[in-house]
């Protein structure tokens, strides 16, 4: 376990049972261009052990209620996405499980984006394609499922208890489309309106209630149905980021934020 120093920037994205979240700081002298992988419980972070071999950036992007995490180790340069001239998009996903780090055995640049607490990881990753191309995946066990294999783009963000996996998908130029997978079917459920905002990560409890934002506005989806969520006084977007029991939590901006 590393020690974490002076911090300049602070990431949290996920948050189990017992109260322990996943996330990223930079600021650390072993992460001095990018973000470290750490956990947070009880006052104390904790840095979770990087891949000796992409010393770079590593960030925890979920954790079950055993407090195992996923996310993503690389090295730098590795954005944008598969770009052509800028580099290859150079992440791994890892798997933590308390005291040893591992990669998943997945071909190409991959990010774990979720774990439940059965153990079933869920994520993005690049299958050998002509031009860009990036799948939403399953992985349990040591079987990996490619669950958007006919679409140009898809990330798999959220899985619940039950094993029902959310995400988007895309088969063109247009707004990526929200899915739903469970068992073997994937569900295209659509999009909240008729704009081509790309659609924020997305979230999913265990009654199968999901969240999700376009990029001005949050939305609860149940029972085939997009709820918008009602900016706070004097905002102007809304952005809905997890959802347990029906209980959506999330941010807005006022108009004119720098964030916008």
């Amino acid at each position: 376990m590393g020690t974490i120093e002076t911090l300049s920037a602070r990431r949290g994205y996920a948050v189990n049972s017992a109260g322990t979240a996943a996330g990223a700081v930079a600021g650390n002298s072993s992460s001095s261009t990018g973000f470290l992988a750490i956990s947070y419980s009880s006052g104390v972070m904790t840095e979770v052990p990087n891949l000796a071999d992409l010393p770079a950036v590593s960030e925890a992007l979920g954790i079950n209620s055993s407090g195992q995490i996923v996310g993503l180790a690389r090295t730098l340069p590795a954005w944008p996405l598969g770009s052509s001239g800028s580099g290859p998009w150079n992440a791994q996903s890892f798997f933590y499980d308390g005291s040893s780090i591992h990669y998943l055995p997945i071909a190409g640049p991959s990010m774990a984006r979720a774990i439940n607490d059965s153990g079933t990881i869920v994520g993005i990753f690049s299958p050998a394609c002509s031009g860009f191309c990036a799948h939403a995946y399953s992985y349990s066990g040591s079987t990996l499922t490619d669950l958007t294999p006919s679409s140009v783009f898809g990330v798999a963000d959220s899985i619940n208890a039950g094993g029902v996996v959310v995400g988007l998908f895309g088969t063109n130029a247009g707004a990526a489309h929200l899915f739903e997978y469970s068992g073997s079917t994937l569900t295209d459920l659509g999009t909240p309106t008729t704009n081509t905002n790309p659609i924020e990560p997305v979230s999913i409890d265990n009654s199968n209630n999901i969240a999700l934002s376009d990029g001005t506005t949050a939305y609860y989806y149940a029972s085939s149905t997009y709820n918008s969520i009602p900016f706070l006084s004097g905002d102007s977007q809304s952005f809905a980021r997890s959802i347990d029991a029906g209980t959506v939590v999330g941010y807005s901006l006022p108009s004119g934020h720098p964030w916008q």
